[in-house]
């Protein structure tokens, strides 16, 4: 059964998407494996983060146009500015993590 050039199409952005996602899920459970590891999870988490954006960077090099190359880089740059920056908010210290509350 062949399919249509739009459902293959469809298919492809689907995968992209569900990619993205992923990728913003791992880092969230890095970050809660890192608070519990060790004290300095937010400074790791930065770093690797970081890090990774940097690697990403290279994928959109591989676009057909120069207004492709710079349009997918920039939209690179902007989602993992957002992911470093939220997760960074929700980052605990290891002080905060232990902190019992009194009940009263």
């Amino acid at each position: 059964m062949k399919t249509c050039d739009r459902c293959a199409d469809r298919r492809a952005g689907r995968f992209r998407r569900t990619r993205r996602r992923r990728g913003g899920l791992v880092g969230w459970a890095l970050l809660a494996v890192l608070e519990r590891v060790t004290a300095r999870a937010a400074v790791v988490r930065r770093v690797l983060a970081v890090a990774v954006l940097v690697v990403s960077l290279v994928g959109p090099l591989g676009a057909t146009g120069t207004a492709a190359t710079v349009t997918m880089m920039l939209m690179h740059l902007v989602v993992g500015t957002v992911l470093i920056v939220v997760m960074g908010r929700t980052t605990r210290s290891r002080t905060d993590a232990r902190t019992v509350v009194p009940r009263t």
